[in-house]
């Protein structure tokens, strides 16, 4: 005996009901694809090159749908090409894509896979958001100590970006150093920063490590002897 609530007027209603749910739904993701075709191409202009590359991130955007956003090489690969089109055009509505795409990868493999927390950093930083790259880069470490490219993308922040004092930016060679037992790139970029500033004694005691490592590289050797140089006072005079 057919149930008091599946009347016909019920399943009308019911049906009507989900038509608008559907249909409403449906037009909000319309709209926002259709909106965010108008906010880039306002952006682009007639620039074909840059408007075949938004082309190559929508593509990368159905991808990503079609993975229900689970794939991470192709999560990358869009922020990426997000970041491209920050890159050429100077304009932060793309590196803010990126970054939602990066947060995107954080939120879902952020434990497991670093590289999101480097995006992240990475794009931060080219919005000149410095603190906020650095807190992603600092994360990033705190996942991950053992990794030395951690270590590189927040000294180099430091360095190049926020400017900080000497002895905060050895501080991070430092503390990669110690925690990869002696990572010899981290030995190297600390060597030549303490080099850059005039600190050569300090220099001198990684290049001489790093040669250890390498007796034959001819580089280091003639490093050394500069920086010896320097330090005992005897370096020759550039010539004409």
């Amino acid at each position: 005996m057919p149930s008091k609530y599946l009347t016909k007027q019920n399943l009308i209603t019911a049906g009507v009901i989900i038509i608008i749910i559907v249909g409403f739904f449906g037009y909000r993701w319309l709209n926002s694809s259709q909106r965010m075709d108008r906010q880039v191409l306002l952006r682009l202009g007639d620039n074909q090159e840059r408007l075949k590359q938004y082309e190559d991130v929508t593509l990368k955007i159905k991808k990503n749908e079609e993975t229900k956003n689970k794939d991470t090489a192709s999560l990358v690969s869009l922020a990426l090409a997000w970041k491209g089109l920050g890159e050429v055009t100077k304009d932060d509505y793309f590196f803010n894509q990126a970054l939602k795409v990066y947060k995107r990868g954080i939120s879902l493999f952020g434990k497991e896979n670093i590289i999101f927390y480097w995006g992240a950093g990475s794009i931060a930083s080219s919005m000149e958001d410095f603190n906020l790259a650095e807190k992603y880069f600092k994360r990033a470490i705190a996942l991950a100590p053992g990794y030395t490219e951690n270590y590189i993308y927040l000294a180099d922040l430091y360095r190049f970006k926020m400017k900080k004092l000497p002895d905060e930016i050895v501080k991070v060679y430092n503390d990669g150093i110690k925690v990869t037992d002696g990572s010899l790139q981290l030995i190297l970029d600390k060597s030549s920063y303490l080099r850059s500033v005039g600190r050569y004694e300090e220099s001198l005691e990684g290049y001489k490590i790093l040669l250890n490592q390498y007796p034959e590289n001819n580089g280091f050797k003639e490093v050394i002897q500069e920086v010896e140089e320097k330090i005992n006072g005897t370096e020759k005079p550039a010539q004409d």
